[in-house]
């Protein structure tokens, strides 16, 4: 026959077991989520540092495009 004292501790036990296992998983879950944020504003930030690197070359491109057309623009008369 089980001791009433030893079903009890077992119970409490338990009990504390499942207690500390929801707190863990909602630390986690929070955890996950703080890291998801920070990973998506640094995508943000990288993405918009790609968007302004395409547009100081197109305007390079643009600069080199305008001297070229300068240079061989025929002298006036």
């Amino acid at each position: 026959m089980a001791d009433p004292l030893n079903v009890a501790t077992r119970f409490d036990v338990q009990t504390e077991v499942e207690r500390l296992r929801g707190e863990l998983q909602s630390e986690i879950n929070a955890e996950l989520r703080a890291m998801e944020t920070r990973l998506s504003a640094r995508i943000d930030d990288i993405e918009h540092r790609r968007l302004m690197t395409k547009a100081y070359v197109f305007g390079v491109v643009l600069a080199g495009i305008l001297v070229a057309a300068v240079h061989y623009w025929p002298p006036a008369p």
